[in-house]
Protein backbone atom coordinates (compact mmCIF):
# COMPACT_ATOMS: atom_id res chain seq x y z
CA UNK A 1 0.00 0.00 0.00
CA UNK A 2 1.51 3.11 -0.95
CA UNK A 3 1.59 6.61 1.13
CA UNK A 4 -0.41 9.70 -0.40
CA UNK A 5 3.08 11.30 -0.39
CA UNK A 6 4.08 8.33 -2.40
CA UNK A 7 1.16 8.32 -4.93
CA UNK A 8 1.65 12.49 -5.55
CA UNK A 9 5.47 11.65 -6.07
CA UNK A 10 4.76 9.11 -8.92
CA UNK A 11 2.06 11.93 -10.33
CA UNK A 12 4.28 14.10 -10.83
CA UNK A 13 6.82 12.11 -12.53
CA UNK A 14 3.88 10.92 -15.00
CA UNK A 15 2.95 14.73 -15.47
CA UNK A 16 7.01 15.46 -16.67
CA UNK A 17 7.10 12.46 -19.19
CA UNK A 18 3.58 13.36 -20.79
CA UNK A 19 4.53 16.83 -20.72
CA UNK A 20 8.43 15.90 -22.17
CA UNK A 21 6.00 14.66 -24.80
CA UNK A 22 4.49 17.77 -26.04
CA UNK A 23 1.02 19.09 -26.16
CA UNK A 24 -0.09 17.49 -29.24
CA UNK A 25 0.84 14.00 -28.35
CA UNK A 26 -1.44 11.51 -28.93
CA UNK A 27 -0.73 10.20 -24.69
CA UNK A 28 -1.06 14.50 -23.66
CA UNK A 29 -4.32 14.33 -25.28
CA UNK A 30 -5.66 11.40 -23.27
CA UNK A 31 -4.69 12.31 -20.55
CA UNK A 32 -6.12 15.69 -20.69
CA UNK A 33 -8.18 15.94 -17.33
CA UNK A 34 -6.67 12.83 -15.93
CA UNK A 35 -4.07 14.26 -13.53
CA UNK A 36 -6.68 16.58 -12.28
CA UNK A 37 -8.77 13.61 -11.47
CA UNK A 38 -5.76 12.05 -9.93
CA UNK A 39 -5.26 14.36 -7.71
CA UNK A 40 -8.53 14.58 -6.56
CA UNK A 41 -8.18 11.01 -5.79
CA UNK A 42 -5.33 11.52 -3.90
CA UNK A 43 -6.67 14.43 -1.47
CA UNK A 44 -9.88 12.97 -0.86
CA UNK A 45 -9.57 9.26 -0.58
CA UNK A 46 -11.48 8.79 -3.75
CA UNK A 47 -11.16 5.95 -6.90
CA UNK A 48 -12.57 8.06 -9.52
CA UNK A 49 -11.57 7.53 -13.28
CA UNK A 50 -11.99 9.60 -16.34
CA UNK A 51 -13.14 6.46 -17.68
CA UNK A 52 -15.81 6.31 -14.80
CA UNK A 53 -16.64 10.12 -15.21
CA UNK A 54 -17.55 9.71 -19.10
CA UNK A 55 -19.90 6.90 -18.41
CA UNK A 56 -21.55 8.61 -16.32
CA UNK A 57 -21.63 11.34 -18.36
CA UNK A 58 -23.16 9.53 -20.90
CA UNK A 59 -25.83 7.45 -19.03
CA UNK A 60 -26.81 11.31 -17.97
CA UNK A 61 -26.98 12.07 -21.50
CA UNK A 62 -28.49 8.97 -22.46
CA UNK A 63 -31.00 9.74 -19.27
CA UNK A 64 -31.74 13.39 -20.67
CA UNK A 65 -32.54 12.07 -24.13
CA UNK A 66 -35.16 9.73 -23.13
CA UNK A 67 -36.90 12.72 -20.85
CA UNK A 68 -36.76 15.19 -23.79
CA UNK A 69 -38.35 12.42 -25.79
CA UNK A 70 -40.80 11.98 -22.79
CA UNK A 71 -41.58 15.72 -22.79
CA UNK A 72 -41.94 16.10 -26.44
CA UNK A 73 -44.80 13.47 -26.43
CA UNK A 74 -46.72 15.58 -23.21
CA UNK A 75 -46.02 18.43 -25.67
CA UNK A 76 -47.98 16.86 -28.36
CA UNK A 77 -50.71 14.93 -26.21
CA UNK A 78 -50.71 18.50 -24.35
CA UNK A 79 -50.96 20.50 -27.69
CA UNK A 80 -53.84 18.24 -29.00
CA UNK A 81 -55.77 18.86 -25.64
CA UNK A 82 -55.29 22.70 -26.06
CA UNK A 83 -56.35 22.21 -30.11
CA UNK A 84 -59.36 19.92 -28.45
CA UNK A 85 -60.46 22.61 -25.54
CA UNK A 86 -60.00 25.42 -28.34
CA UNK A 87 -62.28 24.26 -30.80
CA UNK A 88 -65.12 23.31 -28.00
CA UNK A 89 -64.37 26.78 -26.58
CA UNK A 90 -64.96 28.47 -29.72
CA UNK A 91 -68.12 26.11 -30.24
CA UNK A 92 -69.12 27.35 -26.91
CA UNK A 93 -68.71 31.05 -27.79
CA UNK A 94 -70.95 30.18 -30.58
CA UNK A 95 -73.30 28.86 -28.80
CA UNK A 96 -73.50 32.13 -26.34
CA UNK A 97 -73.76 34.46 -29.15
CA UNK A 98 -76.92 32.35 -30.70
CA UNK A 99 -78.04 32.40 -27.39
CA UNK A 100 -77.51 36.37 -27.07
CA UNK A 101 -79.23 36.99 -30.18
CA UNK A 102 -82.22 35.21 -28.92
CA UNK A 103 -82.68 37.11 -25.81
CA UNK A 104 -82.17 40.56 -27.70
CA UNK A 105 -85.27 39.16 -30.14
CA UNK A 106 -87.31 37.95 -27.52
CA UNK A 107 -86.43 41.02 -25.19
CA UNK A 108 -87.99 42.92 -28.15
CA UNK A 109 -90.52 41.21 -28.49
CA UNK A 110 -91.66 41.27 -25.13
CA UNK A 111 -91.04 45.11 -25.08
CA UNK A 112 -93.45 45.05 -28.72
CA UNK A 113 -95.70 42.88 -26.80
CA UNK A 114 -95.55 45.36 -23.59
CA UNK A 115 -96.68 48.07 -26.20
CA UNK A 116 -99.28 45.96 -27.46
CA UNK A 117 -100.34 45.35 -24.04
CA UNK A 118 -100.54 48.89 -23.19
CA UNK A 119 -102.41 49.99 -26.29
CA UNK A 120 -104.99 46.91 -25.34
CA UNK A 121 -105.14 48.07 -21.69
CA UNK A 122 -105.63 51.60 -22.71
CA UNK A 123 -108.10 50.64 -25.30
CA UNK A 124 -110.24 48.60 -22.75
CA UNK A 125 -110.08 51.12 -20.25
CA UNK A 126 -111.58 53.88 -23.17
CA UNK A 127 -114.21 51.03 -23.96
CA UNK A 128 -115.04 50.56 -20.02
CA UNK A 129 -115.32 54.62 -19.09
CA UNK A 130 -117.31 54.99 -22.54
CA UNK A 131 -119.86 51.86 -20.90
CA UNK A 132 -119.79 53.41 -17.93
CA UNK A 133 -120.75 56.65 -19.25
CA UNK A 134 -123.45 54.46 -21.17
CA UNK A 135 -124.93 53.06 -17.84
CA UNK A 136 -125.09 55.96 -15.65
CA UNK A 137 -126.78 57.98 -18.89
CA UNK A 138 -129.15 55.15 -19.11
CA UNK A 139 -130.06 54.91 -15.27
CA UNK A 140 -130.83 58.71 -15.73
CA UNK A 141 -132.47 57.99 -18.86
CA UNK A 142 -134.94 55.37 -16.64
CA UNK A 143 -134.91 57.62 -13.61
CA UNK A 144 -136.89 60.38 -16.09
CA UNK A 145 -138.87 58.12 -17.86
CA UNK A 146 -139.89 56.87 -14.26
CA UNK A 147 -140.86 60.40 -12.96
CA UNK A 148 -142.14 61.47 -16.08
CA UNK A 149 -144.47 58.29 -15.61
CA UNK A 150 -144.85 58.52 -12.25
CA UNK A 151 -146.67 62.63 -12.79
CA UNK A 152 -148.98 61.75 -15.71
Amino acid sequence: MTTKEQERKALAQIRKIVEGLGPDSYIAKAFEGCFEIAEENIENDFACSMKQRADSASESMHKSHEKVIELKEKLVEASKELCTKDTKIKSLEARVTQLEQRRDDLLKQVKEGSDTAVQNWNMYREQQDRADAAEAETVKLKAKLYDLLVKE
